[in-house]
């Protein structure tokens, strides 16, 4: 009696805790797809040239901003230019083809304002069957997006060889964070 009394007020206070077996082992986790955040529609209309708010900021990268021209290829208005400045990490920046604002990448990625560190070992993946997650995405490439969508795939890696995955979502000019999840380090032959 006095333990089911405990089990019904233990319950009361945290209905949210159930005391069922876990899922089997072979239920999986979904993650983001590009599909579930289509945009409505593409612009075309003329392409702006890049507003830097920063002296520094077009000093630093505006040289390397020589494709903003190309219409938009992320979340249907805008355009993510990846660069890199010798053997250095990948920069990215956001311009919006509208208005030639320009957005900064997710803060949880980035360092040095425009730097994704952690991508060296990516290119090594290529052609395993591990890096092979569907005809929409690339396992090996640091950053996925497309035109028709809002969603950005960041992938890093860890010490442990292990790829950490990052999706967010670039919604009324913010970006939202959505799910991290991590691709296991590959075999070695």
């Amino acid at each position: 009696m006095i333990f089911a009394a405990a089990a019904l007020v233990a319950w009361l206070a945290f209905p949210d805790i159930t005391t069922e077996q876990p899922a089997p082992a072979t239920r999986t986790t979904r993650f983001p797809h590009f599909s579930d955040f289509q945009v409505p529609q593409l612009y075309s209309g003329p392409i702006a040239s890049p507003k830097f708010e920063r002296a520094y900021d077009e000093h630093y990268v505006g040289h390397l901003l020589s494709r903003t021209s190309d219409g938009p290829n992320f979340s249907g208005q805008f355009r993510i230019v990846e660069f890199r400045t010798g053997n250095g990490p990948l920069g990215a920046i956001v311009i919006d083809s509208k208005t030639g604002s320009i957005y900064r990448p997710p803060h949880e990625i980035v360092m040095d304002d425009f730097f994704i560190h952690g991508t060296e070992c990516l290119p090594a993946l290529r052609g395993l069957q591990w890096a092979k997650l569907n005809d929409d995405d690339d396992a090996t490439a640091p950053l996925s997006f497309k035109a028709t969508s809002e969603l950005l795939v960041v992938r890093q890696c860890r010490v442990d060889r292990a790829v950490v995955v990052s999706y967010f979502r670039w919604h009324g000019r913010k970006w939202h964070f959505l799910k991290h999840g991590i691709l296991p380090p590959p075999p070695v032959f």
